[in-house]
């Protein structure tokens, strides 16, 4: 009972102290217009700062908060989004269309400048008002391609014999190491998955540009263009440098007939930087009891085992991961969570500890999943004990299957006269020896292996989806589908961006109508020795799959495509 009236008393105090400098704020002229670029790595949450990385990285999440204020701020006519050399996959820029869609939704402008763009940052610049780019700057709008090398042929002429066993034919990381070309199984998953990135592609040029889809498909085939000529054809609606920009602003009336601007026209518009204009808001405390949290937790990277610590690619270690998921069960502020997962999987191991840890937090408050970019193989796995999965509809996920194997040195060896001497206690000792190639028995072990661990991913995801074992194995067999074909076949159960999770995990968490949360982010920290222990391994950092370890033969993983 004494609380509350100290609370109010501090509240009121610290507000007065506030109350100076927002005034002085508020008196301040205010810009006309936002500028925010958007060039390089886009997270969808805002990342922790590690050791040797960038901590300043834009984020879906603080482009919302960004639309949040904008939206709130009667003086700020709109957004200029300055979009350069994108590098965010397809869910995530789906996820920032429907940021710049509220953004209008609230009435303001959202205008797009773009320098030497392709399909994605035209992706993302057709959702906004009015598109100008450089003049110099050539329009790379050329389509959807797919690209994967396969080097099976390389190793043989080399010496090296990939000894590689999987279940499923479209379980496509073998076949990276064991052909020479493209096989039907994998062709087919490869041109369902373009065709929904063509598909997201063709149809945000037909509502963003207002054109029909045959004249959406003439434009992407006709690529590239010079910026003058995607001028004429409609894809921008300006030519102009990016310092230019705010004159055009600044000429009313200007819109869509801006055409292509030789230097500045007339008085230029106010415009300020989105970070400056943040710190220039009044800002004053709210007063409100503590809410129960909903935590997002990010589990992003190749599944490793141990801390998973490295400086050369982002890796998710087990470790960390189920230690950050136990904090989260044992916490009774936390009501819930959005599990949130971009990885393309990895160890069988170390992911099946992930699912046990989900388990058990799930098992003791409601959890949600929320799949970026890619959720595949193993990043699937660990989010299969959870309530509800939303997913975008260019995330590709699923991939359930396995892989296993070795590469043989064993004939590179014998061409450079290296030995081997061999001393075994145990029939199956040597197996995992890469100076060896399997024996017949070996092989046989090697597959009822992999077969008795594909068996356990299809019962648990059976399980965890409610499903029979026989349907999700008819779409399992390590195919890679996208966010909307996954949706289709029950491995997903709701499309949209992490706010519709973020709803689902409330919905779940709410003990009476009307009761409101606090969003926060929860991150897995490895230990201290996990990063001298990658230096150790740096094989593990370097390769997405460590064919050659033998705490690695069995992997959730796959080479889920990169989309250009």
């Amino acid at each position: 009972m004494i609380a509350l009236p100290i609370r109010l008393l501090l509240f009121l105090f610290l507000n007065l102290l506030l109350a100076p400098r927002n005034l002085l704020r508020r008196l301040r002229r205010s810009p006309e217009w936002v500028t925010l670029r958007l060039d390089g790595a886009v997270a969808e949450r805002t990342p922790p700062r590690r050791f040797l990385r960038r901590s300043k990285v834009a984020s879906v999440a603080g482009f919302a908060a960004l639309v949040d204020a904008l939206a709130a701020d009667r003086r700020v006519r709109g957004l200029v989004l300055e979009i350069d050399a994108l590098d965010a996959g397809w869910a995530r820029l789906s996820s920032l269309r429907a940021q710049i869609a509220r953004l209008r939704a609230a009435g303001k402008r959202v205008v797009a400048h773009l320098s030497s763009p392709g399909n994605r940052e035209l992706y993302l610049a057709s959702a906004c008002d009015e598109v100008l780019a450089d003049e110099s700057g050539p329009v790379g709008l050329v389509g959807v391609a797919i690209e994967r090398g396969f080097y099976g042929e390389a190793l043989r002429r080399l010496g090296v014999d990939p000894e590689i066993d999987r279940i499923g034919p479209w379980k496509s990381m073998a076949e990276t190491f064991t052909a020479s070309e493209m096989s039907p199984a994998n062709r087919e998953a490869l041109e369902a998955i373009a065709d929904t990135i063509d598909g997201e592609l063709l149809g945000a040029l037909v509502e963003g540009r207002r054109i029909d889809r045959a004249r959406a498909r003439a434009l992407v085939d006709g690529g590239p263009y010079l910026a003058a000529e995607a001028r004429a054809g409609g894809l921008l609606d300006g030519v102009l440098y990016r310092d230019q920009v705010a004159a055009h602003l600044g000429v009313e009336g200007q819109g869509r007939q801006s055409g292509l601007l030789q230097g500045p026209t007339g008085k230029e518009a106010r415009t300020m930087e989105a970070a400056s204009w943040l710190r220039t808001r009044p800002r004053w405390l709210r007063l409100g009891m503590p809410r129960r949290k909903v935590a997002v937790l990010t589990l992003g990277g190749t599944i490793v085992p141990g801390e998973g610590a490295s400086m050369l690619q982002e890796t998710c270690g087990a470790t960390p991961s189920v230690r950050a998921l136990d904090r989260l069960r044992e916490d009774h502020r936390v009501a819930a969570v959005v599990l949130h997962v971009d990885s393309r999987g990895g160890s069988s191991a170390a992911s099946d500890l992930i699912w046990r840890g989900v388990a058990r937090l799930g098992a003791a408050k409601p959890v949600v999943a929320y799949f970026g970019d890619v959720a595949a193989s193993g990043g699937y796995y660990i989010a299969v004990p959870c309530a509800w999965i939303v997913a975008q509809r260019a995330t590709l996920t699923g991939s359930i299957g396995v892989i296993a194997g070795k590469m043989s040195l064993e004939r590179l060896l014998g061409r450079l006269g290296v030995g081997t001497g061999l001393i075994t206690r145990g029939r199956a000792a040597a197996m995992n020896s890469v100076r060896r190639r399997y024996d017949d028995a070996e092989r046989e072990r090697l597959r009822a292996e992999i077969a008795g661990v594909y068996r356990q991913f299809v019962e648990k995801v059976a399980a965890g989806r409610k499903r029979t074992t026989d349907a999700i194995d008819a779409v399992a067999q390590g195919r890679v589908w996208t966010g909307e074909a996954a949706a289709e076949r029950g491995l997903v159960d709701a499309l949209g961006a992490i706010g519709e999770a973020v709803r689902a995990a409330e919905e779940r968490a709410r003990r009476k109508p009307g009761e409101r949360f606090d969003l926060v982010d929860a991150v897995p920290r490895p230990k201290a020795g996990g990063l001298l222990r990658s230096l150790r391994h740096l094989d593990a950092a370097l390769a997405p799959w460590r064919a050659l370890s033998r705490e690695r033969a069995l992997c959730y993983a796959d080479e889920v495509p990169d989309i250009s």
